[in-house]
């Protein structure tokens, strides 16, 4: 017989031969009729190996396949009509039903049984209904937040457009939606959008008992009407994901193969909740689940993490923190259940200031009441003491809730058990991994427990080490992980209190070495959490300035954010380290707000008046994170000045950040005071609402404030206002006429002969009425609500009374931007409008959802298609087509081929190209031939280029030299690309045409997918990340971010540090900060050096974020001690030669050195540190004679005075006893000098004092002098 997959191939080919018009289902449909009417044909293909690779296209011909046998396959003249991709679409659909005939029938059910009655599951329904009952849990939409928020791309136009950069001002000013939790996962991963969320919140707020829950909801739904199957799977476990999931299945005792699993995810038939993004235990384990989403976009994923990580998630949920109320309801409910109501209030009187971050997660207020004593009336004044009294009270909660009967001397042991298995578990067997286990199998950790209580002389270790695990499993200290035969902590807070125990212990000892105890323990994240908990219980104050002191070694921000966890007696002395760093004031105002300690108030109070903006703005949005009530009133008073300055300017804008102040101050504000906050912002509101909605975040913070009462509020009034308005059209009211105020001094009047200026003056307009002016100011309101069901039904309603056009499309607006059912009718029904401006508005919103899956809106739009109205058959076609829905196909097949109007072919052809049913392909074709409009031919050729067609090539490419608008020629560079062509995208980038920026874009998408991406290309990339407000940004950043390599880093980290070299927009550096901090951490972790130094030496705002997430990634602070770059006594000394004229000269070198001194990389000397009575002489030759790295800084000056230092310096060079390194500071000729034959600074030996920027050429040299330093470093090792 031939063979199976050649006939297969054959017998596509025979079926599009005779009908070339065939889309993709019904040629699946023909074929699968044949198969089954060829018995023989059936049972070959079930049997044959699939097709594993297609190898290439032979021009007219067809297309040679090959087989995983090894078995070459000639298909012949398909080309015409199916493209390789669909083709290979096509086979394996034909292939996985034909081999895989189980997938349709397969029976979920004994699965969704095992889960329902999994004991892993079985006490989630009770304490989530509980906590729930107490406290409903509630999640918001993660909103970045940044001064200079980066726009949204795919909306952006022209950079010059007022109007888009007021709409990203808005966009970026609007608040995150807010939710019960499970409401907002539905919502987002389950519901019309199926996106992959992240669900992100502190240790204990929720998460994985909100995925649990999750999976036991939709197992019930399922059981009664299957249609996609959740699986819970933890990520900690160190197997692929496809291998964790197949586990899931194999402990129900259902067998599944890899080939049915990829079935599932191709039909999407699985959803997947992925819990614990941060315990994933490496960077090869990381990337797959990356690869394993990207491959899988449209399969329904929910993943959680502590932080807002990166997998490249938009969607991004936050669990909230406990409110007031909903704390204070909890207790209340929680010490009834203990039989001790009366005492709420005393609990919660102390629930104050910062003893409030130890109750802001359901995990954490649940044990505070779990240790409230009645007799003492008191709460643990941290986290640290709050699990320490847990630990210490755990026997007799637990007897309390349901006693268990455990071995002899287990109460006894406990404590030491868990504290010795969770830093072994940090710990794990290499000490200076960044990884820590969070599983264990439990025969590994029986091992581990009966060698240590071998060392402790305890007898029958192995026996007691069985039973006391088994001991701390009943007692719900410990439980059984997903993994079989694994155990692990019931949380992962315990598992860092216990260790951050057995660290308390082991402290003494680790203190001795230092450079150990650095670089194995506090320069990892994973013992971060650990040591802040360890710190809090330290009683010697001697013990935690040493802990503090050496952290800010490593990095300031981990010594800040240690110092604030220390108890609070000390923060006196540990805090004030802090404000007495020598440090620029944008870093320490930065770290006494990450100290969250009362000490540092009054300092970040006196910043609230700094002359630079930003740092009064840094200042007072950690000020709204003390909780402090005296804060309170000095914030008012601050906000009352900066208000009279604000309102009282004549412009705003530009490089004018008073209104960004103003914002900060009211957030700082809001979080103390929510009340005062609210009645503050109304009354501004009412005054000052134009200026404050253009330049400030007034109306998020309201609506986020108070929007149950402000939206009906605001509803009621736009109601009052268009019924005054209607009332003075029907008595036939006339607004007074203004004449037309233009100002001499304008650039407007500048422009005008005299004649035209005293026309205008002449001329007279009706302004707005107030009524106008206030409904328009309301639906600006409006804007920055994510609230929809508050508004939405009341918009459609007021819309049928609106007699302005101009604000019944700022509504339709409003609609499109919801996403909301109600919404989405309301829209569909204002297809058939009387005004073609709201019609050709409705089409907008409904083609910017770009999903609309409920069947009674597809419904509703199909029905409007057959309206005997042409305009409104045709809108609601066009939304279909773009909806990719074939049934616009004919519809949109007639009016390319019969429409009179140019514009309305083009349409149908751009829309044709969006459907993607070959069925239209001889239209296009006889269209690219014959129509007389050459847009119309491109714009068929655009969207023939779709379907691989080559006939669109010559017209594509002859366009590049016609003048067209930006989308327009966006698009014929995409068709460009799909024929896989190059050198006329290289042309457009080379010559800078119009659209280059997609040109370049496009380019680095074949290259990549060629896996030959260059430099060059990479730099024309990062060209058009500069390029102000493009509307791709997101697209480049996501690939910046994936192939940059060194050069393009150095680019990066360059442009961060002198964004004034380059042609800007505002959001530039937070561009360059994203890919920065999306980089592979591979790729980042050798730039931490260069960032931090940028941080102490400039204020560039991003750094405060870009330089965390880079350790987050990397799993490090910092990179020479992670590396060994640094070790303990080894620093290298630097002596300067300089003359006297030069001293302020070495004084900025060495400025530019001080980060190599405070990393202990370096000592510098100079003359300067000579004492009074000291022997000069013999001081500096005791230097010389001592130094490293000698640097001689030239000048006519130093020639004449430092002769005989520089003789001695090539001496000590030549005896190998030192590194010389001339610095040219000042022109001369050096010629024949000593040091000639020496490699000279900077590198192309021109003297710093004729560069155009000093500061660029003492960069370059202190990366140098580190360079060397590092590398000496090396060699003594």
């Amino acid at each position: 017989m031939t063979d199976p997959i050649a006939q297969l191939c054959q017998m596509i080919a025979e079926f599009l031969r005779n009908d070339p018009g065939l889309d993709q289902a019904e040629l699946v449909k023909r074929v699968e009729e044949a198969i089954a009417a060829d018995p023989e044909l059936a049972a070959a293909l079930q049997t044959h190996h699939r097709m594993q690779q297609q190898n290439n296209r032979d021009g007219a011909k067809g297309f040679q396949i090959s087989a995983e046998d090894g078995s070459t396959i000639f298909i012949e003249g398909t080309h015409y009509h199916l493209s390789e991709e669909e083709l290979n679409a096509v086979l394996e659909t034909v292939l996985h039903k034909q081999q895989n005939p189980v997938v349709q029938t397969f029976d979920f059910k004994p699965y969704l049984q095992f889960v329902r009655q999994d004991s892993r599951y079985q006490n989630v329904r009770a304490l989530y209904t509980e906590t729930e009952a107490l406290i409903p849990l509630e999640a918001e939409t993660a909103e970045r937040k940044s001064a200079h928020p980066e726009p949204d791309s795919d909306q952006a136009r022209a950079p010059d457009s007022e109007q888009t950069q007021k709409k990203d001002s808005k966009q970026a000013q609007k608040k995150g939606e807010r939710f019960p939790v499970l409401e907002g996962l539905r919502k987002y991963a389950l519901g019309s959008e199926q996106q992959h969320v992240l669900l992100a919140g502190q240790p204990g707020s929720g998460k994985s008992t909100t995925l649990k829950r999750l999976l036991l909801e939709m197992v019930d739904e399922e059981l009664a009407a299957p249609t996609t199957i959740p699986v819970y799977v933890q990520l900690k476990s160190d197997r692929t994901i496809t291998d964790m999931i197949l586990a899931e299945f194999r402990r129900a005792k259902v067998r599944i193969t890899p080939e049915q699993l990829d079935d599932w995810l191709l039909q999407d038939q699985l959803v997947l909740l992925l819990d614990g993004v941060n315990e994933i235990p490496s960077d090869k384990r990381r990337r797959q689940l990356q690869d394993f989403r990207e491959d899988n976009p449209t399969t329904p994923m929910i993943f959680t993490t502590r932080g807002l990580g990166n997998l490249g998630i938009e969607k991004r949920l936050e669990m909230r923190p406990l409110s007031e109320s909903q704390m204070r309801e909890f207790v209340g409910k929680y010490l009834s259940k203990r039989g001790i109501p009366d005492h709420a209030d005393t609990l919660l009187r102390q629930l104050r200031d910062r003893l409030r971050e130890i109750a802001e997660t359901p995990l954490l207020l649940k044990m505070l009441c779990d240790v409230f004593d009645p007799a003492t009336q008191q709460i643990p004044k941290s986290k640290g003491e709050l699990f320490q009294q847990f630990d210490q009270d755990y026997e007799r909660i637990k007897k309390d809730i349901q006693p268990v009967s455990v071995s002899e001397d287990f109460w006894e042991f406990k404590a030491d058990i868990l504290q010795f298995l969770a830093f072994s578990m940090l710990q794990t067997d290499d000490a200076k991994s960044v990884e820590a286990w969070y599983t264990l199998p439990r025969d590994r950790a029986e091992t581990l427990l009966e060698n240590w209580l071998n060392n402790r002389g305890v007898s029958d270790s192995p026996t007691k080490a069985k039973l006391w695990l088994k001991d701390l499993c009943r007692c719900h200290l410990l439980q059984d992980a997903k993994e079989p035969g694994d155990i692990e902590f019931h949380h992962q807070l315990f598992q860092e209190y216990y260790a951050a125990e057995y660290l308390l212990q082991r402290l003494p000892d680790l203190l001795k070495d230092k450079s150990t105890f650095k670089q194995d323990y506090l320069n990892l994240l994973k013992w971060t959490e650990s040591i802040a908990l360890m710190l809090s219980l330290i009683t010697d104050r001697d013990q935690a300035l040493k802990v503090v002191k050496l952290a800010l070694d490593i990095n300031f921000r981990l010594g800040a954010r240690l110092a604030g966890e220390a108890a609070l007696a000390f923060h006196e002395a540990i805090v004030g380290k802090i404000i007495a760093l020598s440090v620029a004031d944008w870093v320490k105002v930065e770290l006494l707000g990450e100290t969250h300690s009362e000490v540092a108030l009054p300092k970040l109070l006196y910043f609230l008046t700094h002359p630079d903006i930003d740092i009064a703005k840094t200042a007072a949005s950690y000020l709204g994170e003390t909780h402090n009530q005296d804060a309170v009133d000095i914030l008012i008073r601050r906000l009352d000045e900066i208000s009279d300055k604000f309102f009282s300017q004549k412009s705003w804008g530009g490089s004018d950040k008073t209104g960004k102040l103003w914002s900060t101050h009211v957030q700082a504000l809001s979080y103390l005071s929510p009340q005062a906050t609210t009645q503050f912002l109304r009354e501004k509101l009412d005054k000052h609402g134009t200026l404050l909605l253009l330049t400030t975040q007034a109306a998020p913070i309201l609506m986020q404030l108070d929007a149950e009462r402000f939206i009906p509020e605001l509803l009621e009034e736009f109601r009052n206002a268009q019924n005054e308005e209607n009332r003075k059209i029907a008595s036939g009211w006339e607004e007074p006429t203004e004449e037309i105020q233009i100002p001499d001094s304008t650039n407007l009047a500048m422009k005008m002969d005299a004649a035209t200026r005293e026309a205008f003056r002449n001329t007279k307009i009706t302004p707005p009425s107030s009524e106008w002016r206030r409904r328009n100011h309301i639906l600006n309101l409006l804007e920055n609500s994510s609230d929809y069901g508050l508004f939405i039904p009341a918009l459609i309603q007021v819309f049928e009374q609106e007699p302005d056009e101009m604000l019944r499309k700022q509504i339709i607006q409003l609609l499109g931007s919801s996403n909301h059912d109600a919404a989405i009718s309301s829209l569909i029904q204002k297809l058939s409008e009387n005004s073609s401006n709201l019609r050709a508005e409705a089409v907008k919103q409904l083609i910017k959802l770009k999903n609309i899956d409920n069947p009674h809106h597809l419904e509703a739009l199909s029905q409007l298609a057959e309206n005997d109205d042409w305009s409104t058959s045709w809108n609601a076609t066009r939304v279909l087509g773009n909806l990719k829905d074939s049934a616009a196909l004919p519809r949109m097949i007639y009016e390319l081929e019969n429409h009179q109007l140019p514009s309305i072919r083009s349409t149908a052809a751009q829309t044709l190209g969006i459907i993607g049913n070959q069925k239209c392909i001889p239209s296009l074709l006889k269209a690219i031939n014959h129509d007389s409009d050459k847009y119309v031919r491109l714009n068929v050729a655009c969207a023939l280029s779709c379907f691989g067609q080559k006939e669109a090539i010559p017209i594509l490419i002859d366009a590049l030299g016609t003048p067209t608008n930006f989308d327009i020629r966006a698009e014929i560079i995409k068709g460009i690309s799909r024929f896989g062509i190059k050198e006329p995208l290289r042309g457009i980038i080379r010559s800078g045409q119009p659209c280059w920026q997609r040109a370049a874009i496009e380019l680095t998408k074949l290259e990549k997918s060629q896996k030959e991406t260059g430099s060059t290309t990479l730099l024309d990339l990062f060209n058009v990340l500069v390029e102000p407000g493009h509307k791709s940004s997101s697209e480049t950043i996501d690939l910046l971010s994936e192939l940059a390599d060194s050069k393009t880093l150095s680019c990066l980290v360059d442009a961060l540090e002198n964004p004034e070299k380059y042609t800007r927009d505002i959001y530039f550096s937070n561009r360059v900060a994203l890919v920065l901090g999306r980089c592979r951490p591979e790729m980042m972790a050798d730039k931490l050096p260069a960032l931090m130094d940028l941080y102490n030496r400039y204020y560039i705002q991003q750094l405060s974020w870009v330089i965390p997430t880079i350790q987050s990634r990397c799993k490090f602070y910092n990179y020479e001690i992670f590396y060994d770059l640094i070790p303990q006594g080894k620093t290298i000394s630097i002596y300067f030669s300089y003359s006297s004229e030069d001293e302020s000269l070495q004084i900025q070198l060495a400025d530019h050195l001080i980060l190599l001194e405070r990393q202990g990389i370096i000592t510098s000397w100079s003359k300067r540190q000579i004492l009074p009575g000291d022997d000069r002489a013999q001081v500096i030759n005791q230097q010389l004679n001592t130094a490293d790295i000698i640097l001689l800084l030239i000048s006519s000056d130093a020639m004449t005075q430092c002769h005989d230092e520089i003789q001695r310096a090539i001496e000590q060079y030549h005896a190998g006893e030192a590194r010389v390194i001339p610095v040219l500071l000042r022109p001369v000729d050096w010629a024949g000098a000593p040091f000639s034959q020496l490699p000279m600074l900077p590198k192309n030996c021109q003297p710093v004092t004729t560069w155009a920027n000093s500061d660029e050429a003492f960069q370059e040299i202190a990366e140098d002098i580190r360079a060397i330093a590092l590398e000496i470093r090396k060699e003594r090792e």
